[in-house]
């Protein structure tokens, strides 16, 4: 279970800092 979480929380911030990335190029 706690593997899943860290693999969740990696791929959330890996979105989290997409989306950041994104809106700071607009």
């Amino acid at each position: 279970m706690k593997f899943a979480v860290i693999g969740l929380g990696s791929f959330g911030s890996n979105i989290a800092k997409t989306l950041y990335e994104k809106n700071n190029e607009v």
